[in-house]
């Protein structure tokens, strides 16, 4: 399994450093994402959000967003979290953050 290469960018966030091909979908070099974003207590339970398991999931779940394809975002999420073996409540917690609870959240910004 091919992980992204990335770099952290001076803004912050990691940028993606080649194309990067999943799911169908072939992300551009250069694509910024933040992985996702896991508020530091929760880290304590599921770490954190640029760990090596959460990478495709968050990557792809980001560039998928960002085309406008929120709801197959989310069982993409979902499928490739399963696929790198993450432990199942892991992923049924962070399923349910990016469904539910991530669009809440935009009302505030």
């Amino acid at each position: 399994m091919k992980y992204p290469l990335v770099r952290m960018s001076p803004s912050g966030l990691w940028q993606l450093e080649e194309d990067y091909q999943i799911g169908g979908y072939i992300i551009p070099a250069g694509f910024m994402t933040d992985f996702g974003t896991i508020p530091l207590l929760a880290t304590v339970f599921l770490g954190r959000a640029t760990q090596r398991d959460f990478q495709r999931a968050t990557l792809l779940h980001d560039y998928m967003l960002k085309q406008g394809l929120e709801d197959s975002a989310h069982l993409v999420f979902k499928r490739l979290l399963i696929d790198d073996g993450v432990l199942w409540w892991k992923i049924w917690l962070m399923y349910k953050a990016v469904k539910y609870i991530r669009p809440v959240l935009r009302w505030f910004r």
